[in-house]
């Protein structure tokens, strides 16, 4: 199962449309390469953030396990965590989560 954002808009002026947004990792930062089929199978695999305002890129043992991966580890698992935010958006502390739990 795969977490998406969305905003449920009802009418023009009260709800902002558009927000929160799914940042789908489809392995390229050009558009022009991104075909249906690569959102769909990123979709399926779970590699999705749901965000409504910073860019978090986030890798478990090496940049290219994020979200949708499975790491297999027999001891301690190294976390790499990038916040990108917009100068309206302010962000003061990054939290980890294991299993609904807060870690870190």
């Amino acid at each position: 199962i795969t977490a998406l954002g969305n905003s449920d808009t009802h009418s023009k002026t009260t709800t902002e449309a558009g927000c929160p947004r799914n940042y789908v990792n489809v392995g390229t930062d050009d558009p022009a390469e991104v075909t249906a089929a690569d959102v769909a199978e990123a979709l399926h695999e779970g590699r999705v953030v749901a965000s409504y305002g910073p860019f978090i890129r986030f890798g478990a043992d090496q940049w290219e396990n994020g979200p949708g991966s499975t790491v297999v580890a027999s001891g301690e698992v190294e976390f790499f965590i990038e916040v990108q935010s917009p100068s309206w958006f302010g962000v003061d502390r990054v939290e980890l989560y294991e299993n609904g739990a807060l870690i870190h």
